[in-house]
């Protein structure tokens, strides 16, 4: 595990902040649907909690839409209004954090040995 993390590192977080984790709605429902939850995993038979617990879900999933299409529909006007009045490095910016960072796909290589690895990009090239 110590020579993975070594030679590759850990992977960053590529997902968009939509989620508003402070929404009293959403968590009302995040909070329904998980008792709704237990319950029907306590008592899998029940019909009743079946459906109760699809109900919600589909409510959640509902409100989570919502929530992402409204922070897709701010990042695009905020995206419009910079190309608008020709901000570029707004605009360039702005669309950077919409598609992520940009990830060079650089390998590491061994040495002529074939022992070490190299990982910077200046000896890789001599290599």
């Amino acid at each position: 595990m110590d020579a993975a993390v070594d030679t590759l590192g850990y992977s960053t977080r590529k997902h968009h902040n939509w989620f508003d984790s402070n929404d009293a709605e959403i968590q009302t429902l995040l909070n329904e649907r998980n008792a709704t939850f237990v319950a029907k995993f306590q008592n899998p038979n029940s019909v009743e909690l079946e459906r109760r617990w699809a109900l919600q879900r589909s409510q959640l999933q509902k409100r989570l839409r919502e929530m992402e299409n409204t922070w897709w529909l701010s990042k695009a006007t905020e995206i419009q209004n910079y190309a608008d009045a020709n901000m570029a490095h707004q605009f360039y910016e702005a669309i950077k954090v919409v598609y992520g960072p940009r990830s060079d796909s650089m390998h590491p290589v061994c040495t002529k040995d074939g022992i070490t690895l190299i990982k910077d990009k200046k000896d890789i090239l001599s290599r």
